[in-house]
């Protein structure tokens, strides 16, 4: 039974090559929230029936659903709700201005939370976030902040004191404690998830409100499916079995666990659970997630070669990751004998090189098994420094990469303030390469790594592939007007195509989470999951790209986000 009709549009379904060049004009959807017909208008008017309700698109734009290939559950909404938002406060001053009026409008709380800070915020030193600046706010309890990137914590003296870090604390294992020049902490960690920190503690009813909210949020940026990596602040994934029981699950969710070095195989029995008790038509489990190194910008990022003198690291040091290779892909083929895809977050080039051995490894061992087409997905997301001698390495094994475009330009207030100190000029001109991958036939697949980026507009992160340089002046508080400005223009030689980067956010993205038959393009038989914007990214100019704006997003037909 044909339940609607969309006419008077332009439909790009994404479906076979050169779809582009020839978008649809109408489209007709079973009352079962699956496409029937897609084509000419007076063809698909033909299957109109006496119920049929006809919806003029007004010569609007269609898409298919757009995929987020790497977000973390709940976002920002912890944050939001519950703690100190520090989200989208790139400065200190109005940083510290934040927390402090968090903390007098509840005097009465035992120790304070807070998501979001910026690591390249400094001081009129030009040091980074240290315990000094929170106890002008907060001397005589706790005070406990996450970054945005989720890598670091933020710590006054007080909750150094309750966490018992002090000078004779050791580095732990890939992590760094930021120090002075005495070697006291200064309240900064990175990648220092083997000290146990202060939690804070969420009910049952707190997860689903912010997985909820979370689940809105992408919906009203135009996402429809979820690579949900892996959950953060004690949210388990079983939350997302909560939301679809309360009918508010509308986005179909792929999700992983974590596999950590001294617990892998525990973590792998965990994995192998969630499978058997979460797998259904709107939740998948099908990744196991492995985090090989840290970030740039807390020095834990594994590099070929040393960090930048002018980091003040010394000349020798590049940080070290917690696997071995032979660990890794001896954990890599008892993941994959299990029917799991391995997803390693690789930052440092050092770290990728390792990712790509212990494939290497795991595949002679499996008797290529890793090379079956389709018979895995595996990924690497981020690659913020790659070897060039590497990316044909990645198209042998058939790796994906899944890159966070919002990334792709030279950020104002952090690229020379953190990138560039850590790395030197020449790696961090270098950063982020893409049209490369595409090039060597790599499936590339498209992400904000939200809360990392935590307007996670995919039509910014369209634009930010496409010219590599600022993609919305007013985020940023800068202004270009051409795409080839030299200030926050990094690497032009990588940019991709607005074909391109649509294809990574829907086809391609369905394809890394195993649901190509059924999402990612607009086709008889797939679910009728699409958004509607009201300008054709194909046809305006580049640099308008922000600019579009999403009227609705349909998720198995139905309505799910409508900006009216």
């Amino acid at each position: 039974m044909i339940q609607k009709i969309l006419r008077n549009g332009t439909i790009y379904t994404v479906e076979g090559a050169g779809w582009e060049k020839r978008p649809a004009e109408a489209m007709a959807l079973t009352e079962e929230g699956i496409i029937a017909a897609v084509g000419a208008e007076d063809d698909v008017l033909k299957l109109r029936e006496e119920q049929t309700v006809v919806l003029d698109l007004e010569r609007n734009t269609v898409l298919p659903g757009l995929i987020d290939s790497h977000a973390h559950m709940p976002g920002k909404a912890f944050a939001e709700l519950f703690q100190i938002n520090l989200f989208g406060v790139m400065d200190r001053e109005p940083a510290l201005v934040e927390i402090r009026t968090f903390i007098d409008r509840h005097p009465n709380y035992t120790s304070y939370f807070g998501m979001g800070f910026n690591m390249g915020m400094v001081d009129e030193e030009g040091k980074p976030p240290c315990a000094a600046w929170l106890d002008e706010i907060c001397s005589d309890k706790p005070v406990q902040l996450s970054s945005y990137d989720m890598h670091s914590r933020w710590l006054n003296t007080k909750a150094l004191e309750v966490c018992n870090i002090t000078k004779d604390t050791p580095d732990p294992a890939m992590g760094h404690i930021h120090r002075d020049e005495w070697g006291n902490p200064t309240g900064l960690l990175t990648d220092c998830q083997s000290i146990p920190l202060m939690q804070m503690s969420f009910t049952r009813e707190q997860c689903i409100q912010a997985t909820t909210r979370f689940v809105k949020t992408m919906n009203a940026w135009g996402y429809t499916a979820i690579n949900s990596i892996a959950p953060h602040q004690q949210t388990s994934p079983y939350i997302y079995q909560d939301v679809q029981a309360n009918g508010d699950l509308t986005a179909r969710i792929t999700t992983a666990q974590f596999i950590r070095h001294m617990n892998a195989a525990e973590d792998l029995e965990t994995l192998q659970g969630m499978k058997k008790e979460l797998d259904s038509d709107l939740i998948k489990v099908t990744t196991a997630k492995y985090l090989i190194d840290g970030v740039v910008e807390g020095y834990t990022a594994y590099l070929k070669e040393p960090y930048d003198e002018a980091a003040g690291l010394g000349t020798d040091y590049n940080s070290y990751p917690e696997w071995t290779v032979k660990e890794l892909a001896e954990s890599f083929e008892r993941v994959m004998n299990e029917g799991f895809s391995v997803h390693c977050h690789s930052i440092g080039d050092a770290a990728t090189s390792m990712v790509l051995d212990a494939l290497e490894e795991a595949n002679a061992v499996s008797n290529g098994a890793t090379q079956r087409q389709g018979a895995y997905r595996n990924v690497i997301t981020h690659l913020q420094i790659v070897d060039p001698s590497d990316i044909g390495r990645m198209a042998q094994l058939g790796v994906i990469a899944a890159i966070q475009p919002f990334w792709h330009f030279k950020e104002p207030g952090f690229f020379n303030t953190v990138e560039l100190i850590a790395l030197g000029k020449n790696r961090a001109e270098k950063e982020y390469p893409a049209k490369s991958f595409v090039d060597a036939g790599i499936l590339i697949t498209a992400s904000g790594d939200f809360p990392v980026s935590q307007e996670n507009n995919p039509f910014y992160g369209i634009k930010a592939g496409v010219i590599r340089n600022l993609y919305n002046n007013e985020d940023f508080g800068e202004s270009i007007s051409d795409p080839d400005d030299e200030r926050f223009l990094l690497g032009k030689e990588e940019r991709l195509t607005v074909p391109q980067m649509i294809e990574a956010y829907t086809i391609n993205g369905a394809y890394q989470l195993f649901r190509e038959n059924e999402i990612g393009s607009l086709a008889p038989g797939k679910k009728a999951d699409y958004i509607v914007i009201d300008r054709d990214p194909l046809t305006i100019d580049v640099m308008d790209l922000d600019k579009i704006q999403l009227l609705q997003t349909v998720f198995n037909g139905e309505v799910v986000y409508d900006r009216t």
